[in-house]
């Protein structure tokens, strides 16, 4: 049997790289003959029928077997965020075996320096799982906190124009169940008998999605959550008059990106905030505050499962509908101050009404 051939590391310590089973392993120890006889050792083992300690998995070769052992219960879109894990995260340590790496708070820390929180966060949430399946136990590390992003979204008064505005456009039907509370991959999903004409008027079913898996799109049964399946009450009366002449099939030739790139291009061109299609479910929910719909009947009717997420997007709504009531009244009376001051006469209480105070 060959011996595997150590070689020197600039840390001064020496590495083995050798595969075993279809796995690569990577052993790492303080002398070159250490680092040999460990890895002759373990192909001695594996010849032998001696299973490879998982310890001794390539972070790499983990995640893979992981994503592997799921492929028939995540959904599309989990596997491609797990892939692009693989791909890009802990890369300084991607080849080396598990139950070697120790540093786990400082990679952390490397990561969090070049992307977003969410991403250092769920690529750890991976890496642990990773591990706990391997049997090695992972550290206690402290996460960057996520910082919820301004999503902006329609106000109220912005929701008329938005639907004139956007009649005739190629996305209408999609822009419109977006307004109706509906995700991405939801409108994605939907076909002519999504639409439901019922006593209490017409129903959006919301069943399945289609998600892009890194390579197409792909339509899954199940939605995001066992809320997202929902029937939703049609509001904008613009909404059946298309769903007959409608070529639903149309709406998957388009990359999701499309669809959105389009909707920047309205807003630009009729004055609206930018906003993305989950802009449109925000906005949404903005709508049921402005009308005091209580936020359990907003939940059902946007597939939230998740309370808090709920009493967050309506704090935000709240908060940013208080901003602008402040700014309305002090828009008023600045625009008072300067009427009144090119007309003095305003000012002046008529003959009647004075005698009415003084009587």
């Amino acid at each position: 049997m060959k011996t595997p051939k150590a070689k020197k590391l600039p840390s001064g310590k020496w590495h083995v790289r050798l595969q075993i089973a279809g796995k690569m392993v990577y052993i790492t120890e303080a002398t070159k003959k250490a680092a040999e006889a460990k890895a002759a050792l373990l192909k001695v083992e594996a010849k032998n029928g001696v299973s490879l300690p998982p310890e001794r998995v390539a972070l790499g070769d983990a995640i893979d077997r992981y994503i592997e052992d799921r492929q028939n219960t995540l959904s599309p879109e989990t596997m491609r965020g797990y892939r692009v894990i693989r791909r890009n995260r802990f890369k300084s340590v991607i080849n080396r075996p598990i139950g070697e790496i120790r540093n786990w708070q400082r990679l952390v820390d490397q990561e969090a320096g070049t992307v977003s929180a969410k991403t250092v966060r769920n690529a750890w949430g991976l890496v642990r799982s990773v591990l706990a399946e391997n049997g090695v136990r992972a550290p206690e590390v402290t996460l960057p906190q996520v910082v919820l992003e301004e999503r902006p979204f329609l106000q109220p008064d912005s929701l008329l124009p938005f639907v004139d505005a956007v009649r005739g456009n190629r996305f209408e039907l999609a822009f419109l169940c977006g307004l109706h509370s509906l995700r991405r991959s939801e409108i994605l999903a939907l076909t002519r008998d999504s639409f439901v004409q019922t006593p209490d008027g017409w129903e959006i079913q919301v069943r399945g999605a289609v998600v892009y898996d890194g390579k197409k799109l792909v339509y899954k049964k199940t939605n995001k959550n066992s809320a997202s399946r929902r029937n939703v009450p049609v509001f904008i009366d613009r909404l059946p008059e298309l769903i007959d002449d409608y070529d639903f099939g149309k709406l998957t030739v388009y990359l999701p990106e499309v669809m959105t790139k389009e909707l920047h291009k309205v807003c630009k061109e009729h004055g609206f905030p930018e906003i993305g299609m989950h802009g449109l479910r925000h906005s949404f929910a903005s709508l049921c505050y402005f009308l005091g719909i209580p936020e359990a009947e907003c939940m059902k009717w946007g597939g939230w499962s998740d309370p808090e997420v709920m009493r967050k997007i309506y704090t935000h709504i709240a908060e940013k509908m208080h901003q602008d009531c402040r700014g309305k009244l002090r828009a008023f009376f600045r625009g008072w101050q300067v009427y009144t001051t090119a007309h003095p006469e305003e000012l002046q209480a008529p003959p009647e009404a004075a005698a009415g105070m003084a009587g």
